[in-house]
């Protein structure tokens, strides 16, 4: 009870009346997770680990200018060898860890890259051979490979990035997954333009010859490339390009073609390749966590008879007829009855489009501004 009348009197617990000095980025931490009202809490975990972040930088008054050799233990201003000054970690998988970091170049620029290092030194190959097949790679909707680095007894592959905020305050990378995440399905001129990228990529990357094999929200950035005031997509993470065709579990359930283990020929192809493009799009239309569904949704589609179910209710009205025809096509369960190539999706992607008239949404900005470019604290004060 006296809990209850706390959260009530206060809107939120408040760290600040049992904690001298504590920041002001806590203070809202512990607010805005225990505000009494459950509507005007922080929205996502992503919000969460945003104001963590902020109180992470806030505890560090003291700058770092000790080299610190473990990639793995990196906070925000660590320095590591090779002099690149941590900015912020991006993340960690399996092989390697993301940073976003920032070194003065020769001419005494201050320049910030993506650094994707080896999680051990068992991975040094992975990202060697990661490295090989980016640095084969140019096209604009492709991450930037700039050069391999060696940070300590790590191998490393340093990248440009793709920025939604760039400030002295704040430098921001965003991930696609994120940004469905906070925002839902997107609206139709952000829907064909990111789907446009998308498929100009994977048209490219089959005249190159190179698979990437993991294609999904969470590999590609959002951001704004050179000069462009427009929001664009980057594909990134490149890590399993060399995985052998016969490894037909590679890659990401829900993305991964579940029909691969009933081919002929039991091996990848591009088939599965357009297949994930074609669950991106579809999760960019429907909104996040929406993929096509076989069968209850539980079986495996492979052991089932029949074409996949979707959810046409969820789609643009303008779009919906368009659309249907196109995912239709894209998820048949026999290979040979879908899109043949890229290039054909890309065509009829574009055909979607044909005649819609955009309702005009700021969908580069939402309301003009953007939840990475304002405090959590302001977001509270958007009018709805």
């Amino acid at each position: 009870m006296e809990l209850s009348n706390k959260l009530r009197e206060s809107k939120g617990l408040q760290i600040s009346s049992v904690v001298n000095g504590a920041g002001e980025s806590l203070q809202e931490l512990i607010q805005w997770s225990t505000h009494a009202d459950v509507g005007v809490r922080l929205d996502t975990v992503g919000d969460f680990l945003d104001l963590l972040e902020k109180v992470d930088e806030e505890s560090r008054t003291i700058a770092h200018e000790a080299v610190l050799d473990d990639p793995d233990q990196a906070t925000k201003d660590d320095i590591l060898p090779g002099g690149f000054r941590v900015i912020r970690r991006l993340g960690k998988g399996a092989t390697s860890i993301g940073l976003l970091v920032e070194k003065e170049s020769a001419t005494g620029d201050i320049e910030t890259f993506i650094l994707k290092v080896a999680a051990d030194p068992e991975y040094n190959t992975r990202l060697n051979e990661e490295a090989e097949v980016l640095a084969k790679l140019r096209h604009p909707h492709i991450v930037e490979f700039v050069r391999e680095v060696e940070v300590g007894d790590r191998n490393g592959i340093l990248m440009r990035p793709v920025l939604v905020n760039n400030t002295s305050e704040r430098k921001d990378v965003q991930t696609l997954a994120r940004r469905l995440s906070r925002e839902g399905a997107l609206h139709v001129d952000l829907l064909q333009r990111f789907g446009k990228d998308l498929l100009s990529v994977v048209a490219y990357l089959e005249e190159q010859g190179i698979p990437h094999r993991d294609i999904k929200p969470d590999n590609i950035a959002v951001g704004y490339i050179g000069n462009s005031r427009t929001l664009h997509l980057v594909l990134f993470d490149f890590s399993l390009s060399r995985a052998s065709s016969e490894s037909i579990h590679a890659g990401t359930r829900g993305y991964l073609d579940p029909l691969l283990t009933v081919r002929k020929h039991k091996r990848w192809d591009l088939h599965a390749e357009r297949y994930a493009v074609a669950a991106t799009l579809y999760e960019l239309a429907i909104g996040p966590g929406c993929l096509p569904v076989w069968g209850d949704g539980k079986s495996d589609p492979s052991h089932l008879e029949g074409e996949v179910t979707l959810d046409v209710e969820k789609l643009a009205p303008q779009l919906r007829d368009s659309l249907t025809e196109f995912f239709t096509l894209a998820f048949r369960r026999n290979p040979s009855q879908r899109f043949d190539n890229a290039e054909q999706m890309l065509s009829a992607w574009q055909d979607c489009f044909l005649g819609i008239e955009d309702a005009g949404s700021l969908s580069d900005q939402k309301r003009g501004r953007t939840t990475a470019s304002i405090g959590l604290r302001d977001v509270r004060h958007i009018d709805p």
